[in-house]
């Protein structure tokens, strides 16, 4: 689960969390939401592709969590306004829908602290470099950091049968979360070696599509 301060830098990046299987992700989600709420934290929860956003969706249906769906673009400005609105409802948006605007100055809103939660790494790294970006430029205080599975399409790209035996001696269950920055950084450094193939973006309904989409 996320460590998060009470006092902090304006932007706060914090470990990756993983769990073994995506379906063992949910519960733990949930946790984090509940707890970042009562911190008064604004929770918004970023994906990428559309298969998530919908089983996200049905997820904080099923939990009874007031949510809103972000559905148009949104600069750092807009963002902040659209949590100062609906303060204790969870944000669901695509990535895609954040957009930075380098002209856009504001001060610090030093009242607000927004948790941004993304559960899922994009197989082209710089849609997380540029989410990231974003992060760092809306003007309140922010803590950032990915809730991701063991089990992920991506995330199997650096995960072998060796890999995860280590985990599990290192004390991971099936109903926790931990961080780890070995695979945090594997993870980066083949994501940024195959980012050199790719030239643009391009659309998926979801990670595995993307990457099927290349061969």
């Amino acid at each position: 689960m996320f460590q998060w301060l009470f006092r902090s830098p304006k932007f706060n990046r914090v470990d990756d969390s993983f769990a073994l299987k995506r379906k063992n992700l949910w519960p733990l989600l949930r946790t984090a939401i509940v707890h970042q709420q009562q911190l008064g934290h604004t929770v918004w929860i970023v994906v990428h592709f559309p298969d998530v956003f919908l089983e996200t969706q049905a997820w904080l249906a099923a939990w009874d969590l007031e949510y809103q769906i972000i559905s148009q673009s949104l600069d750092p400005l807009s963002a902040v306004r659209q949590s100062q609105a609906h303060p204790t409802h969870v944000h669901l948006v695509l990535a895609e829908l954040l957009a930075p605007h380098e002209s856009i100055v504001a001060d610090t809103n030093h009242k607000l602290t927004l948790a941004m939660i993304v559960i899922e790494r994009h197989p082209w790294i710089r849609n997380d470099q540029r989410l990231e970006s974003y992060a760092r430029a809306l003007p309140c205080h922010v803590r950032f950091g990915y809730y991701l599975a063991i089990d992920d399409v991506v995330v199997q790209r650096v995960v072998n049968e060796m890999t995860l035996a280590v985990l599990q001696q290192l004390g991971m269950h099936e109903h926790e979360l931990i961080t780890s920055i070995m695979i945090t950084r594997r993870l980066n450094k083949v994501l940024q070696r195959e980012a050199k193939r790719y030239d643009v973006n391009r659309p998926a309904d979801s990670a595995a599509e993307w990457l099927e989409s290349d061969r």
